[in-house]
């Protein structure tokens, strides 16, 4: 990857579910900002057990349940293209500042479904916080006194906070929603954090076929459809270098058997081909 990524107007999104593939990436009618470099990379926890992706959040809007990390104390180093059970492959996505910044359509905190309240408390906080990239701000503002007594800003704090930090005990999944986290990059010699989505969600399911068959499965009534859609834009990763060690949610080759997985899985893995061989796209792990 060439110097351009740590140009200042570019700031670094970590993928681990959809957005790893063009399919999840460009999914007509969502609102999700253009990646303009995009390299994989390996996340860890910093501290407590080795970090997990597994199913549990829940996006209202298809109706489905979504991956998820197994806790916000998160790390992002380059991929050696083989996880070893060491850690979870993703995709890091360079976006425009301005995507970063804003709450609108068409920006990481739209797409990502954070609370846009919070997000705009955080960057209109900003002038009050050191100069730096957008998740380096929210790293410092995270544990700041700024906003202190603003409803959202607390909430937010405190769940990233809960002991252990992977939330409060018993919240549901469709309860839950995203937040915004500053992780740790250590990728070249550009910024020292990144942004990733994470849910305080204490639900945690190691296939879609567990949290299909779960208690809280059968009262959302997820789009099966929509779904399987998810878990196969996830899959896709693979074709851009993504791995899926043991333990992952994502590799899951008896629910890729079903017929509704095995449909979806040929059509869109043609479009994602074809995306691959598109000169003004390519693969996600050798982009730029």
């Amino acid at each position: 990857m060439t110097d351009e990524r740590m140009r200042p107007e570019l700031e670094p999104v970590v993928a681990f579910g959809a957005r790893m593939s063009w399919c999840g990436l460009l999914r007509a009618g969502d609102e999700f900002c253009s990646s303009e470099r995009s390299q994989r990379v390996v996340l860890t926890s910093r501290t407590g057990p080795p970090l997990q992706r597994n199913y549990g959040a829940w996006s209202t809007r298809y109706r489905r349940f979504t991956a998820n990390l197994s806790s916000p104390e998160i790390v992002v180093r380059p991929s050696d293209g083989d996880p070893g059970g060491h850690g979870v492959e993703a995709i890091l996505h360079w976006v425009r500042r301005a995507d970063a910044v804003g709450s609108g359509p068409g920006t990481v905190c739209a797409g990502d479904a954070w609370p846009a309240d919070l997000w705009r408390r955080f960057t209109e906080a900003s002038d009050r916080l050191l100069p730096g990239g957008v998740a380096e701000q929210l790293a410092e503002y995270e544990f700041s006194t700024v906003d202190g007594s603003d409803p959202f800003v607390r909430a937010w704090r405190e769940r990233l906070h809960g002991s252990p930090r992977t939330g409060p005990a018993g919240r549901s999944s469709r309860e839950a929603g995203w937040l915004p986290v500053p992780a740790r990059l250590e990728v070249g010699n550009g910024p020292s954090r990144c942004l990733v989505s994470w849910s305080p969600t204490s639900a945690r399911f190691a296939t879609v076929r567990e949290a299909l068959a779960s208690e809280e499965g059968r009262a959302a009534r997820p789009d099966l459809e929509r779904q399987a859609e998810y878990h196969v834009e996830c899959a896709l990763g693979a074709l851009h270098g993504v791995r899926f060690g043991a333990g992952d949610a994502l590799g899951d080759p008896e629910y890729e058997r079903t017929p509704i997985v095995a449909r979806l899985l040929g059509s869109l893995r043609r479009r994602e081909e074809d995306a691959i061989v598109d000169p003004a796209r390519g693969r996600l792990d050798r982009r730029g």
